[in-house]
Parts: C-alpha cells; structure tokens; sequence
C-alpha cells in the first residue's frame, strides 16, 4: 500500500497539478491526503483525471485563502465503508480489498 501526504500549498498553483498527476501514476499511489488545496470546490470530471485508476474522493472546503482537504482511496484497492466530515477533518473506514480473511 502506498500513501501519499502533502500540504500542497494551493492546487491550481502553476505546475502543482501536474506534478500530482506524474507522481501518482508513476508511483501507483492507493491513498491520496492532500492539505492545503485552497479550493471550495472540485468537479468529478477534474478528479477523474488525476489518475487512470478509479479513486472514491471526499473532500473540505478552503476557508478564503487558507484550508482544503482532498481525500481519495483507489477502488480497484479498498472499500469505502464510511466517509465523515467536520469543520476541520475528512475520515474515510476503508476495507483493504487484498486482505483475505479466513
């Protein structure tokens, strides 16, 4: 499994985005946390094109120019049990799909 956790300082900043997209296609990343994205708003479509594998997203508003929280775990990997969001977290309970027990 692999995780990736980064204050991003701003998602739409020059080069940002595309330096996410390299780095999780080219390291196949399960779990995405990314702070800071500074972004009220994501359309599927955008998170769609992330990555070429299928990711349950969640996410936190930005609070003006501060805050932002984008959560996402890769369906093919996990499933999603749970999803909660308050003022300042985004949880997901998750399954690991490759986990077989007996």
């Amino acid at each position: 499994m692999k995780l990736l956790c980064w204050n991003i300082r701003g998602f739409d900043l020059t080069g940002r985005r595309q330096q996410l997209i390299d780095y999780l296609r080219q390291e196949e990343i399960d779990i995405v946390d990314l702070q800071e994205t500074i972004r009220q708003d994501f359309s599927m479509l955008e998170l769609q094109r992330l990555s070429h594998h299928h990711f349950s997203w969640q996410w936190l508003p930005a609070m003006g120019h501060s805050g932002g929280i984008l959560l996402d775990v890769r369906e093919d990997a996990f499933t999603v049990e749970d999803m909660d969001r308050g003022e300042f977290f985004v949880s997901m309970d998750i399954t690991d799909r490759r986990v077989h027990l007996s």
